[in-house]
């Protein structure tokens, strides 16, 4: 027998285990368990946030378990990898035909042969690296996963030892981008007549039951303001292109419902709005009547999965064992 948590031996009839503090279930599939542990538990050489927008669209809804959702996106971003690994193999070869045509078209001038007798066989195979090369541009270039692809990954992988086994951990990842139509909340112009579009483009909404028995609910949002490009009179009477820009900004939205009957909440402390270990700062937070809840901001593009489970991590530490 071993503790469910941290895997210290146990002898028969232990409640309460030694090393952890954590009461031991009889079941190892029950529900009652205790919160999460060590849910943000950062690598010795943390790495700066990638900044890198874009890579490869994708959108995906689940309903597996957290083990089955990284199985499925390793192997995706496994089968990309071996795409552009081909490809880029594919490329190298074509090229090399060209120089491998350059001593057929030397053999005719050295022998002094009419220049379509060796010669024909380099046209051969320029004209079929050509089309080769014309073809895979065609076909168009598959690009990698993006930063957000990673980033979901690693959550993914950190919270499934917190997940219910019976339990799936259901939601999407969405990583079409935020500039679409169906993803615009408003619109407007300047003053100085420049159109301006703001959009919502919530990418990731993960919903999931732990082993303690509270329900986890996550949100990850871009919200975008993108100046649209225009034609502007200038004070000669002249027309100018004035070019776009966008500003955007990442929200984390956390909830979580509390089973009352084993657990209790705490409070926020109002004054506190920088999450520890976090890059996400607390704009609105509330604890009471069976959840906990609060929403933050940081700069797009700012951040890492790291900062995201250290604000997940803040928000649970609110919810405490009801004590006998």
């Amino acid at each position: 027998m071993e503790c469910q948590f941290c895997h210290t031996p146990l002898k028969p009839g232990t409640l309460v285990c030694p090393t952890c503090q954590r009461p031991v279930a009889a079941d190892p599939e029950a529900t009652l368990a205790s919160a999460p542990t060590a849910v943000a538990a950062p690598p010795a050489q943390r790495p700066q946030p990638d900044a890198k927008s874009g890579g490869r669209a994708l959108f995906m809804n689940f309903n597996q378990s957290p083990a089955e959702i990284v199985r499925v996106m390793d192997e995706t971003q496994q089968k990309v990898k071996d795409h552009l690994a081909r490809r880029k193999k594919y490329v190298l070869l074509l090229w090399l035909l060209f120089p491998l045509g350059l001593p057929f078209v030397f053999a005719d001038v050295a022998l002094g042969y009419n220049i379509c007798t060796f010669s024909l066989v380099a046209l051969t195979l320029w004209a079929g690296a050509i089309f080769g090369l014309v073809m895979l541009r065609r076909q168009g270039k598959m690009t990698p996963f993006g930063p957000k692809y990673e980033l979901a990954r690693t959550i993914f992988d950190t919270l499934r030892d917190d997940v219910s086994p019976k339990r799936t951990m259901t939601g999407w990842l969405d990583l079409t981008g935020a500039q679409q139509e169906s993803k615009k909340m408003r619109e407007k112009t300047s003053a100085s007549g420049q159109p301006i579009h703001y959009y919502r483009d919530e990418w990731l909404r993960l919903k999931t039951s732990l082993y303690d028995g509270n329900v986890l609910r996550v949100s990850l949002m871009d919200r975008v303001k993108a100046r649209q490009g225009f034609w502007k009179r200038g004070r000669s009477g002249k027309r100018k292109y004035r070019s776009g820009s966008s500003q955007s900004e990442a929200h984390l939205e956390f909830s979580v419902s509390v089973d009352t009957s084993h657990y209790t909440v705490q409070p926020f402390d109002r004054q506190v709005t920088n999450i520890p270990s976090s890059r996400f700062v607390i704009q609105q937070a509330e604890a009471g009547e069976g959840r906990v809840a609060f929403s933050a901001a940081a700069a797009s593009g700012q951040f890492d999965a790291w900062d995201i489970l250290n604000a997940l991590r803040f928000g649970y530490d609110h919810i405490q064992p009801l004590t006998a």
